[in-house]
């Protein structure tokens, strides 16, 4: 189980927000990692409690929810919601469904509103921070891809790709039986995609007239050494590091184009995916690359928290806006 606190300006959620949600929760239910979002006073400064574990621990969620005060207030962003809501021991009337897209959104614009996303770029290994300009495009990599168009008016949604993080961890265990989801971050570490994938100098001499920006070490074919190579002894970290450049350089491309696209002005990576450090240098280099050096992806230091995050402001928003 993971823990953090972050404060937020007051100034963000009115008085009457404050008090009539002081039970209200957000949750965002992944098919492998569960986030949660509660507010919290102490000596008169407000905070977002952040809390995440495994969505197979849906008991352990059930135990909190039954601590806090039977009103609790729950603003639930999930993909097959009847799912979970039959699962949660709670009165249905206390739970309300954000959409995803909006729960995104909404947990942007308190991070950007409030600077306590800490959005940064990752150059040279080392995290910069930088303000991010509007309009965004914002790729949000969890089980899929959202990729939403974000404004100071608002927003709008873009496309939906069935590839994202669900797709890699479902490759990982499809290649390493029985491995647990921390290591496999510690894996990809230590992995040299190369090592598996078939690139332009493997199969194209200096003869072939390619261009030479052709001739590095761009891959050509992911996974391509197993297929051609007779040898059993691929390392699994080399594996994984392949599936992840597979699925990143996809994602990455078509995210690219609608950048263009749309006249973005920032490119920002975000979701529980992009937590990781080995995942934000991946996507920094690939985006680095495919762009020719002219588009630096930006990232968020509570990325994994955004949606519920989110949730829970769309919820106390909401509800001022009917008791105005």
């Amino acid at each position: 189980m993971e823990k953090r606190k972050i404060p937020i300006s007051s100034k963000y959620i009115n008085s009457s927000g404050i008090n009539n949600f002081k039970n209200a929760i957000g949750i965002d239910i992944g098919v492998n990692i569960i986030k949660i979002a509660f507010l919290s006073i102490e000596s008169n400064n407000l905070y977002f409690e952040l809390i995440s574990f495994k969505s197979k621990n849906l008991d352990l969620l059930n135990q909190m929810l039954m601590l806090e005060n039977k009103d609790v207030k729950i603003y639930l962003t999930v993909g097959n919601f009847h799912k979970y809501i039959e699962k949660l021991k709670l009165d249905t009337n206390n739970i309300v469904i954000v959409a995803k897209i909006k729960a995104i959104y909404k947990g942007l614009e308190c991070l950007l509103e409030n600077n306590i996303g800490n959005f940064f770029l990752y150059e040279k290994n080392k995290k910069k921070t930088v303000k991010t300009k509007r309009p965004c495009l914002v790729i949000y990599i969890g089980t899929g891809v959202s990729i939403i168009k974000t404004d100071v008016d608002g927003y709008t949604n873009i496309a939906s790709l069935p590839i994202g993080g669900a797709t890699f961890f479902g490759l990982a265990k499809l290649f390493i039986k029985d491995v647990e989801f921390k290591e496999i971050f510690e894996l990809l570490e230590r992995g040299k995609n190369e090592n598996v994938d078939l690139g332009f100098s493997d199969v194209f001499s200096n003869q072939d007239n390619l261009k030479e920006t052709e001739l590095d070490n761009s891959i050509l074919i992911s996974l391509g050494k197993l297929s051609v190579d007779q040898k059993s002894d691929f390392r699994n970290d080399d594996i994984l590091s392949s599936i992840l450049h597979m699925i990143l350089n996809n994602i990455i491309y078509i995210c690219l184009n609608e950048y263009e696209r749309t006249n973005s002005s920032s490119l920002v990576f975000t979701g529980y995916f992009c937590t990781e450090d080995c995942i934000i240098k991946k996507i920094s280099e690939i985006t680095n690359k495919l762009s020719n050096q002219k588009v630096n992806p930006i990232f968020i230091s509570n990325s994994g928290f955004i949606s519920s995050i989110g949730a829970i402001i769309s919820g106390i928003n909401g509800y001022n806006e009917r008791n105005k």
